[in-house]
């Protein structure tokens, strides 16, 4: 399966600097509102590059802003290289942000994030920031940069004061596009603020006459002073507005509105702070004295003017809207000086008469006096010009579920947001939005129309939604609206609401019902079966869907849509076709619409005329029967012969069989809606038994005849047979057949006779045979015509057909045949066409000594029914077709070899060449085996009668089994060779399993291998090979990849005697790792040991494989493996070593699966392992395999590497704990192993009595006798020493220095004294088992001997 990922190029925003200037550029939504993908000022260009963003203003979150989806740059092309000292963004919403390399990325106030140059001399060529994936939504973008040149005229901006963060006297500040946004007279003198790209400096009692919001560009000349951020100018000689230009002006202060948090943002300038609280801090809690401050959580900032704003503060506890001038700090708390205040509004109270009402309620808005209330009752959030939002003016009346909210606004500022649910009846709507089971709910029914009833079920339908009341105790009627409340039960499953009702409470006595009653359903007409989808619970009509199986579906645009119907059953549907259908859809089905038929149709353009059954000869009666296809149409006949759609005679409408006791022609015609059949005719013939009778006219009337003329027109003898003196005969007359059983005529095969024969009939299982009426039967009234022929003459026919044809002679071809002595054998044909199964019985297959599943073509004389299948008897039969013959002898050989060609077919012929052309029936007949000599190709061709098989080759050579052929060449020649001279060069000996091994060889640059197997050479896994040996040659032919596996048995001349074996470093296998970018060179390593990765697995009945793709591998152990379908396996090591029988696959056994496994080697310096895979031996380990038990120590024979599934005695370091990775391909392996006189296992298991498990005693570590019962158990991976005579209490290791138990051999009863080496006796009599028990650490005497105790 492909699956392709999109991706989409968008937004790249670029900041080009234009010209060479030193300062601060403000790119702000809120000002700069022209869209497109670029803006321009003050020389310096804002530009998206790409992607379909545009500069155009969007709200986010109440806030204007530039929304951005892609990488944004930043950047200083067409200024001095490397001038960008930082960027600000303000943005809200979850924006995406990026840093990169020789940029400081910070976030110093919630909504700001700043990227800081870490170069400050120098600045940055550019920053890149955004991501394609997701918004940034920039309120402002602040650039601050320095270009290498200044000014000519020694002028200063607001920024490049503020960076140098100190005073300066006389400075000439440069205004651009700076503005006056608060102004204050100050006797004579004006105080304003003045702000510029987001940067506040405060002119201080100047003579300069200015206007609020002017626009200011020029420069004036002033001393500057700072304080911790704040700009502050004085007045000198030289200050004047001579250079300064003042355009426009504004009534209302520019404050930025900003929140105490965010004030550090703004020192100097003119803020508004929304719902601000005033804190009387006159008891000086603060530590600033009697003051009192804004507060805002836990936020503060001092108000140096209260007493000037005192009287407009009345709620000590309220909040207000302030304009400030932050103009001043104390200690680490701003100053402020308000300039304006605003008490905020109460959010409006919004009630109602009845909060949970049945019908309706009114509801009342109240608010401050003066305030404007605005609202909305569709859940929105109301705004002065919102498109929902209402002006209250009265209590209104709601009469359903609403939601309202509601702000007051008074003198331009606006309360918070009061919101209030009442609680009504619910409507269908509602029922729909809450998608979900709700039990004694009040429903309220607006219109809702009645359009389906069916006892007490009904359909309600409102405002396109449906609603299934069921089961109810409401009477309504089909086509009525119901509109008022009703209790209900609401139940919802898959998108279907339906009801119950609620006991005792659901009626209809608020219900007010109108409108007419409607005869028929009112169906949602839908276009396509797709559009059922958007109507659950309804009724929905669709029309033209195609039937199938279980459900109606259609097919658009590559998508699949179904309907099921639940009572199908009951309409006869049919397969394929196309049906106009009335359906309550009332359940899901596999995620599709499943319904309630009420009424389906079929879509007839056409119709078949009606079929008219009956015996049309009959003596009595006969039942007269008319049917159709469609069960849906009319059908009208007479019985005059005359048209039933134009006649003056009696027209009948068909109902149900009649019968017709005297002669009839009945006309019948179908009709359906306007579609009108074509007539049908047929006769019917009351006849006497005693009349002569045609073949035909016996076949008709279906009865047997004790006395009966036949009346033969031109009646042909298409069989013979003579037994015993009399005849039997097959006349065939009109395509019906009449067989004549031992009679005295005698008739001849291949000629007509016409006359009248007195014969006895018999009518079973539709086969007409005669015999002879003694003294009436012969042919005196009889003539023939026509030749004799000296075959039978049977008719052609299908195995499908065999049942029109009983009683006749008949001739199937390329039949097979089922031996079967429990059924009965029989020719059989499944029809995958009309699922069927078709017989022919055979009476009397034994006789010609047919094959089972076989296919033949047969001549059968039907002369007999086995249940409803013919049964027939062979007169003929041979093969239809003969499969090539078989050339057996030894495709190489030294001198000479004989050849036989056998059929599996007993009468077949066989023709062959020795030359290579293609051999015929002129070609020498083969009669017995012969010999050739030299090399050459034999062909064989199979024949019978007509029947030729296809051409068998092989070819044959001969060979100098002493000539020295290579790996390479026994691979191109692709053939098995008795005995060979191979020449190894450096070949490696890659895997090995028993006695068979696989080398592997690399010859000009390509890899072959030798399956070497059940061989006595001498060779091991590493071991490299050069030489030459004589082997035995097989070889398994992959014919789709040109290849095959190779592979050698000993011959007599088998030994190493000329070849160089020299044993590898490692004795692991060295397989050709393949994953799934490379899989399919799988085929490229016929005989290889192969490492499988990333490869999927899949489960047949017969067998399993891995596979990607259409490359596969089957496996012949596979189940051993579990390998499973779909699951995907890594390290999966093979041996390709056999070709599927489709001589176009791998036939590989899995030999292992790599595993990993990491043994813990405790302090103690010993312990025991089993792995279930080779591997090689760690550095710092020792590995011994335990050979038997001497005196109480363990004899071992130490070994360098790891085999599977072998128990081992390990020394390791001793006082510290040593993790040991081991990884190898393990096989499939049993749970217990033992060699020697060591067990291992692979899970939990309590040793057998008197075995010896490892353990760390008083005595010492040692391996201790286990006895029964004391729940010592050996974990996986673990060994133990089998049961041991002597009755040893533990066993030594081969060290003498691990433990103390020297003599631990001596039994346990053993009673001894204990000596130190001073002679000083420890312990009198004690047994040897317990004898170095509670003694401390040290050499004691024991029977004369030393023992360590540590």
């Amino acid at each position: 399966m492909n699956k392709a990922l999109r991706f989409v190029w968008l937004s790249l925003l670029t900041l080009i600097c234009g010209v060479a200037s030193a300062g601060t550029v403000v790119f702000d939504p809120t000002v700069d509102t022209g869209g497109g993908k670029s803006i321009t000022k003050n020389g310096i260009t804002l530009a998206i590059t790409s992607g379909s963003s545009t500069l155009t203003p969007t709200v986010v979150e109440g806030k204007t802003c530039f929304q951005i989806k892609g990488r944004h740059k930043i950047s200083t092309d067409g200024v001095t290289a490397g001038n960008i000292l930082s960027i600000t963004f303000e943005y809200v919403g979850n924006s995406f942000f990026n840093s990169y390399d020789n940029v400081t990325f910070s976030k110093p106030a919630e909504g700001v994030a700043v990227f800081t140059a870490n170069d400050q001399t120098n600045g940055l060529p550019s920053v890149i920031n955004g991501s394609a994936s997701y918004y940034t939504n920039i309120t402002k973008i602040i650039v601050e940069y320095i270009g290498e040149d200044t000014p000519d005229d020694g002028s200063i901006t607001i920024a490049k004061l503020l960076s140098g963060g100190k005073d300066v006297d006389a400075a000439k500040i440069r205004f651009t596009n700076a503005q006056v946004v608060y102004k204050e007279d100050n006797a004579g003198s004006y105080n304003y603020i003045v702000r510029e790209d987001g940067k506040a400096i405060d002119l201080m009692n100047t003579s300069l006459s200015l206007d609020l919001g002017a626009t200011l560009n020029g420069t004036v000349v002033m001393d500057v002073a700072y304080n911790g951020g704040i700009m502050q100018t004085t007045d000198i000689a030289e200050t004047n507005s001579n250079d300064l230009t003042p355009t426009g002006s504004s009534i209302d202060y520019l404050p930025i509105t900003t929140t105490l948090n965010n004030l550090s943002n703004n020192k100097g300038d003119l803020v508004k702070l929304e719902k601000v609280e005033i804190y009387d801090d006159t008891k000086g809690d603060l530590g600033l004295g009697s003051v009192h401050l804004l507060k805002s959580g836990y936020t503060y900032a001092l108000i140096s003017n209260y007493d000037e704003i005192a009287d407009q503060i009345t709620d000590a506890n309220g909040q207000y809207f302030v304009t400030a001038w932050y103009n001043g700090a104390q200690g680490a708390i701003a100053s402020v000086k308000v300039v304006a205040v605003q008490q905020a509004l109460g959010a409006p109270v919004i009630t109602a008469a009845e909060p949970t009402f049945t019908e309706n309620t009114t509801v009342t808005i109240t608010a401050a006096d003066g305030a404007t209330i605005y609202y909305t009752t569709d859940g929105t959030t109301p705004t002065v010009d919102g498109a929902t939002t209402q002006v209250y003016t009265v209590p209104f009346t709601i009469n359903k579920t609403t939601t309202i909210k509601a702000i007051a606004v008074k003198d331009g500022v606006s309360s918070d947001v009061s919101e209030n649910t009442f609680v009504g009846p619910k409507t269908i709507a509602d029922i729909y939005a809450t998608a979900a089971t709700q039990e004694d709910v009040l429903l309220y029914l607006n219109n809702a129309q009645v359009v389906y009833a069916k006892d007490n079920n009904y359909i309600l339908r409102e405002d396109g939604r449906a609603l299934d009341i069921l089961n109810t105790s409401l009477e309504l009627k089909q086509g009525q609206f119901v509109t008022g409340p009703v209790k209900l039960n609401i139940s919802y499953t898959y998108g279907i609401y339906n009801t119950w009702d609620v006991y005792g409470e659901t009626n209809a006595d608020k219900l007010t019902i109108t409108g007419a009653e409607s005869a028929d359903p009112i169906p949602v007409l839908c276009a396509t079966l797709g559009e059922v989808k958007n109507h659950p619970g309804d009724l929905v009509r669709v029309e033209n869907l195609c039937w199938w199986y279980s459900y109606f579906y259609t097919y658009a645009n590559y998508v699949y849509d179904y309907l099921y119907l639940s009572n199908a059953s009951g309409f006869g549907l049919t397969d394929n076709k196309y049906y106009d259908v009335t359906v309550w859809y009332n359940q899901v089905y596999n995620g599709q619409p499943r319904g309630e038929a009420i009424s389906v149709e079929p879509v007839i353009t056409y119709l078949d005329s009606p079929i008219i059954t009956g015996d049309e000869k009959f003596v009595e009666s006969t039942t007269l029967t008319i049917t159709h296809p469609e069960a849906v149409v009319t059908i009208k006949y007479t019985l005059d012969g005359t048209n039933p759609l134009n006649t003056t005679s009696t027209v009948y409408t068909y109902t149900k069989p009649l019968t017709l006791s005297e002669s009839a022609t009945v006309c019948a015609v179908a009709t359906y809606k306007n579609v009108t059949s074509d007539i049908a005719t047929k006769t019917f013939t009351k006849i006497s038994l005693t009349d002569p009778l045609t073949i035909a006219e016996l076949a008709l009337l279906k009865t047997s005849i004790d006395n009966a003329t036949v009346s033969l027109v031109n009646a042909q003898v298409v069989y013979t047979e003579t037994t015993e003196g009399k005849h039997s005969y097959i006349l065939r007359e009109d395509g019906k057949a009449l067989d004549i059983l031992n009679s005295s005529l005698a008739l001849t095969q291949g000629k007509t006779y016409a006359g009248n024969l007195k014969l006895k009939v018999t009518y079973i299982d539709g086969i007409l045979t005669a015999s002879d009426i003694e003294g009436e039967t012969n042919a005196d009234n009889m003539t023939s015509a026509g030749e004799e022929s000296a075959e039978p003459l049977p008719i052609a026919c299908d195995i499908t057909q065999a049942k029109n044809y009983l009683g006749d002679l008949v001739t199937l071809s390329n039949v097979q045949l089922v031996l079967d002595a429990t059924s009965g054998d029989r020719f059989n044909y499944y029809s995958w066409y009309d699922y069927t199964d078709y017989n022919v019985y055979i009476s009397n297959a034994a006789d010609f000594g047919l094959k089972n599943s076989r296919y033949y073509t047969a001549k059968l004389w039907l002369d007999g029914v086995k249940v409803t299948d013919p049964l027939g008897k062979i007169i003929d039969a041979y093969p239809s077709q003969l499969d090539a013959p078989t050339i057996n002898g030894e495709e190489a050989f030294a001198s000479s070899v004989q050849v036989e060609i056998v059929s599996d077919e007993a009468v077949a012929e066989i023709y062959y060449t020795t030359d290579g052309t293609d051999p015929s029936k002129e070609s020498t007949r083969y009669t017995a085996p012969f010999t050739i000599t030299n090399s050459c190709t034999v062909k064989a061709i199979a024949t019978y009668r007509n029947v030729v098989s296809s051409i068998a080759a092989k070819a044959f050579t001969k060979y100098d089994p002493y000539a020295e052929k290579t790996i390479a060449d026994l691979a191109d020649a692709k053939e098995n060779v008795p005995m060979v001279t191979v020449r190894l060069e450096n070949a490696k000996v890659v895997y090995g399993e028993g006695k068979s091994y696989i080398l592997r060889e690399n010859i000009n640059g390509k890899d072959y291998a030798l399956d070497v197997l059940s061989t006595e050479l001498p060779l091991t896994v590493g071991a490299t090979v050069s030489g030459t040996v004589m082997l035995k040659i097989g070889f398994k032919p992959n014919v789709g990849h040109n290849n095959g596996v190779l592979s050698t048995s000993d011959v007599a001349e088998t030994n190493a005697d000329n070849l160089t074996i020299v044993p590898g470093a490692n004795t692991l296998p060295s397989p050709i790792v393949l994953d799934a970018s490379n899989f399919s060179n799988v085929y490229n390593y016929p005989g290889d040991i192969l490492d499988l990765s990333g490869v999927y697995g899949w489960n047949y009945v017969s067998f399993r494989q891995l596979w990607i793709g259409n490359v596969e591998v089957n496996l012949t152990n596979g189940e051993d493996y579990d390998i499973s379908n779909s699951v995907v396996y890594n390290n999966v090591l093979i041996w390709y070593n056999d070709v599927y029988t489709d001589q176009t696959r791998p036939l590989a056994k899995i030999v292992g699966k790599k595993e990993n496994y990491d043994y813990t080697l405790t302090a103690a310096g010993w312990g025991t392992i089993i792995i279930p895979f080779d591997c090689e031996k760690p550095e710092g380990l020792t590995i011994y395999e335990c050979t038997s038990v001497n005196d109480g120590k363990l004899v071992v024979e130490e070994v360098n590497s790891f085999k599977a599934n072998t128990p081992y005695l390990l020394k390791g370091p001793k006082d510290v704990e040593t993790i040991y990775p081991l990884e190898g391909y393990a096989a499939k392996h049993e749970d217990k192993y033992e060699k020697g006189v060591m067990v291992g296992v692979y899970s939990w298991q309590e040793p057998p009595a008197d075995s010896y498990v490892l353990q760390n005693q008083d005595e010492g570590l040692a391996f201790y006798r286990h006895l029964a019962g004391n729940g010592v158990e050996v974990g996986p991976n673990r060994c133990y020493i089998k049961p041991q005579s002597g009755e040893l209490k533990s066993i030594q290791f081969p060290d003498d220095e691990t433990n103390g138990v020297a003599y631990a051999n001596a039994t346990d009863s053993t009673l001894v004294d204990v000596y130190t080496t001073a002679g000083v006796k420890v312990k009198h009599q004690v047994e040897m088992g317990k004898a170095l028990n509670d003694l401390p650490a040290g050499l004691y005497i024991i029977n004369n001997k030393k023992i360590v105790k540590k």
